[in-house]
């Protein structure tokens, strides 16, 4: 029989544990490959999920609600929260706060609150082998369809170093992470800062030490992370924080100082054993999502309306990126990407060093608070391919510093692995290269447009299509767009999926990016 069911038959699964919320469904069973038993039989009908009840479903809201007798036992609130005496939509509310000891699972039917800063467990430490005493390591599930709110800046989570967060929601029902105002239904089209965010910690190598006798990307080396969110960094590049997809980050951002700011998403020393595809942050006051350090790869990423840079990198960052949209809003903007090293030391190894595939920059072209779509900078080596940057406020892309001109040049003995290399661009920006005279070590336009092939400064934007900030250009590429000869990224790595054209919707019929997203006042 076991024989029959898993390989005769197909898309049954017998090896995944039981994650049902009594009788809703979990992770695992959501995970399960649905067949359309409505194309066989139309009688049925349509659905595109194993099991009795939906991913949107809860205990509240589904088929058998209201009229049946025993079905639905009151789950009350997970183990690890507690109930506030509030209720919100209707919707219960329970809160989490201090320091997570134990595992927590966020289920369906209720709604979260951040009260304070929220520690997924007790720091384990740089090194994986040898956890520190005091460690405990904790896992922070979040089921599909939850949301979880804060009310101020000081309303934040932070995954400590050997502990995890599984944030996995699907298309149909994202997990959220938001603001009280939003809930409430008030939050208003530029409004940001409502609430902290989030900072995960990991124990990959970083650049930027504590102790400045040390050396960068060993468990020596240590950083403590913005917003007091504890230390960060290690040694291993194949560090796991856990899982995160289909999830949504909104209105968040809080600034401590000029030096010191709560990003959308921080992913501060995190390894590339971390899952991340398919997330959003939307207006938030700082920087949308900061890499400081690791290795971690990311996937599918959406940034709108946020304030700061929407993709910022520095301290060491090595991973990598593809289908990436940036849309930003005219009201409060900076750089698209902001891609730093070091700014203290441009030359701290390892250094930051990414490849990027498939990425889409659309600024406000006009607007005061629209900066450059690229800034390269402080020292900074990468790959970018494939990409789309329009409508900037000023520049489509600058590159500032000597040592990160070392990295078109391969002065000081640089590495060839360590150059920079920017090749089937399309860029359409009121300038589209900044010139900061003797300050460049090497014409920007130049570089570009003979040293690099394939890329395209000359020509029409006809960008069309899905606009997340209303005003903007969309996001579908048109015959200009379409005609940059991309290069095949995954005949260079195969971990990126195979996309040969610029930019990260290929046409029309390229919708990963609608759905499971937010879009002020849809």
């Amino acid at each position: 029989v076991a024989d029959f069911v898993n390989n005769t038959m197909i898309n049954n699964v017998d090896s995944a544990t039981n994650s049902m919320a009594g009788v809703l469904p979990g992770p695992q069973e959501l995970a399960v490959v649905a067949t359309d038993v409505n194309a066989i039989d139309n009688w049925f009908t349509a659905t595109s999920y194993a099991g009795a009840f939906a991913p949107t479903d809860t205990e509240a809201s589904n088929w058998a609600a209201g009229w049946t007798f025993g079905v639905f036992q009151d789950q009350g609130c997970p183990t690890g929260t507690t109930e506030s005496a509030e209720v919100i939509n209707n919707t219960r509310v329970c809160q989490l706060t201090g320091t997570l000891i134990a595992d927590v699972r966020l289920t369906r039917g209720n709604m979260y609150e951040l009260v304070g800063p929220v520690f997924v467990g007790r720091d384990s430490g740089p090194d994986p082998l040898a956890p520190i005493a005091a460690a405990t390591p904790v896992n922070l599930t979040v089921d599909p369809g939850v949301t979880v709110f804060g009310s101020a800046g000081s309303d934040y989570v932070v995954v400590t170093r050997g502990s995890q967060i599984n944030s996995n929601g699907t298309a149909a029902s994202p997990v959220v992470f938001t603001s009280r105002s939003d809930v409430e239904g008030t939050a208003g089209a530029n409004d940001r800062g409502q609430w902290g965010g989030m900072v995960i910690n990991g124990r990959a190598p970083i650049n930027a030490c504590i102790d400045g006798t040390a050396t960068g990307g060993t468990t020596a080396c240590e950083k403590s992370g913005e917003g007091s969110s504890g230390l960060f960094g290690g040694a291993s590049t194949d560090d796991d924080s856990g899982s995160i997809s289909y999830t949504q980050v909104r209105y968040a951002g809080f600034l401590i100082n000029n030096e010191d700011e709560l990003n959308g998403i921080a992913f501060q020393g995190v390894g590339d054993e971390t899952d991340v595809n398919f997330i959003q942050v939307h207006n938030n006051a700082d920087d949308g999502i900061e890499m400081f350090g690791g290795t971690v790869d990311v996937r599918n990423v959406v940034l709108t309306g946020n304030a700061d840079d929407s993709f910022d990198y520095t301290d060491g960052w090595v991973g990598r990126a593809q289908f990436v949209i940036v849309a930003q809003s005219g009201d409060d903007a900076d750089q698209g990407f902001e891609f730093d090293n070091r700014s203290s030391n441009n030359d701290l190894t390892p250094r930051s060093n990414p490849r990027i595939s498939n990425f889409t920059i659309i600024g406000e072209r006009g607007a005061a608070e629209s900066d450059d779509g690229i800034l390269l900078r402080a020292g900074t080596a990468g790959e970018l391919y494939n990409g789309i940057v329009v409508d900037m406020g000023e520049e489509c892309l600058d590159i500032d510093d000597a040592a990160t001109f070392d990295g078109i040049t391969l002065a000081n003995a640089r590495p060839a692995a360590e150059d920079i290399i920017i090749q089937s661009v399309f860029f359409n920006c009121p300038t589209n290269f900044k010139d900061d005279g003797a300050d460049d070590l090497v014409d920007v336009a130049d570089f570009v447009n003979n040293t690099m092939i394939n890329n395209v400064d000359s020509a029409t934007n006809t960008m069309t299509g899905f606009a997340f900030i209303s005003g903007n250009t969309g996001v579908v590429p048109g015959a200009s767009e379409q005609a940059v000869v991309a290069t095949d990224v995954n005949a260079i790595d195969p971990w990126f999926v195979d996309a040969q054209y610029a930019g990260a919707v290929e046409d029309a019929n390229d919708t990963w990016y609608q759905g499971w997203t937010y879009r002020f006042g849809q």
